[in-house]
């Protein structure tokens, strides 16, 4: 599986690598950040994507940096799965602009994966969320 680290901000992407592979060790499979290598080749091989969270926006960013964009929205659309929390989700839809992150960066363009082009995604982060909640977002 193809790792990709670029939203988190906070940490290098061989933290976050090794954050997730040991928050999936229980399912048995490689997961390889795209940052160890040439990150198109590691897309174009990939059996499945992961996209990490973080900020949205230097996501987006370092996809377009990495000629990304298109090619995994390519692979997607031949079957590949993809898996994608907060900004990963985020970039599933047409577009960035449902982000309510801090823009650290201005990337080449707020157009995204379009997996899902009908598709208005919005995330929610809490801090420290209450153990069960029910939380409804509107944007009017």
């Amino acid at each position: 599986m193809a790792f990709i680290p670029y939203a988190g901000v906070r940490k290098t992407p061989k933290e976050y690598e090794e954050q997730v592979q040991k928050a999936l060790k229980s399912l048995d499979v490689e997961i390889r950040s795209v940052h160890r290598g040439n990150a198109v080749e590691e897309v174009k091989k990939a059996d499945a994507i992961i996209v990490g969270g973080g900020n949205t926006f230097e996501l987006v960013n370092q996809l377009y940096k990495n000629e990304l964009v298109e090619l995994i929205a390519q692979r997607v659309s031949e079957g590949v799965p993809y898996v994608g929390w907060s900004a990963g989700t985020n970039v599933a839809g047409a577009t960035m602009q449902t982000t309510n992150d801090m823009p650290i960066v201005a990337p080449k363009s707020f157009d995204t994966f379009n997996i899902f082009p009908t598709k208005s995604i919005r995330i929610l982060f809490l801090e420290n969320p209450p153990d069960t909640m029910v939380r409804v977002a509107r944007r009017d």
